[in-house]
């Protein structure tokens, strides 16, 4: 039998000061990711949200298949409209960290907060007829989209219920 060593005491334990270059590193990575998260939800439940207004929407779906498809599309709207909301948070707390780090830096070395949000908006997306998009906040146009499909689903209940021969 093979002893284990006792951990060492606390007094021991050398805690290392991280760098600000080491801490901006990591917080720039991680907003990173957390804006990466922020759009893969969306993506995802435009995915289960086709496919459950397809059955909702079908024809010759029984009542209880096409309301158990509108329940589960009025979940998933309101979970994606949740976690896009945290992931925006995220993302928002750690740009707004980024941003006040950056405080002592040259201005050319400000990258995150005001001054990139107004370089963004002040430059053309080259999108042509759509470059008027570009002026919608991304966060509310998916939150308001997302949320869009719950309400669909709901008066496609409604309809299976009450009117069920639209349906048919």
């Amino acid at each position: 039998m093979v002893e284990q060593a006792a951990p060492a005491p606390d007094d021991d334990v050398v805690t290392l000061a991280p760098s600000t270059d080491a801490i901006y590193a990591a917080l720039a990575a991680r907003r990173t990711q957390f804006d990466n998260l922020l759009w893969q939800a969306p993506a995802l439940s435009l995915t289960a949200q086709a496919f459950l207004m397809t059955v909702a929407l079908g024809n010759g779906v029984p009542i209880y298949q096409r309301s158990i498809a509108c329940l589960l599309s009025v979940v998933v709207a309101f979970l994606s409209v949740q976690i896009l909301t945290r992931h925006r948070q995220a993302e928002i707390t750690d740009a707004h960290w980024l941003r006040d780090l950056e405080k002592g830096a040259p201005h050319q070395y400000r990258v995150h907060g005001p001054g990139w949000q107004k370089r963004r908006n002040a430059t053309s997306p080259e999108a042509g007829p759509f470059n008027w998009l570009a002026n919608l906040t991304g966060y509310y146009t998916w939150a308001i989209g997302l949320s869009l499909f719950g309400v669909a689903s709901l008066v496609t209940l409604f309809l299976a219920w009450v009117y069920p021969s639209t349906l048919a």
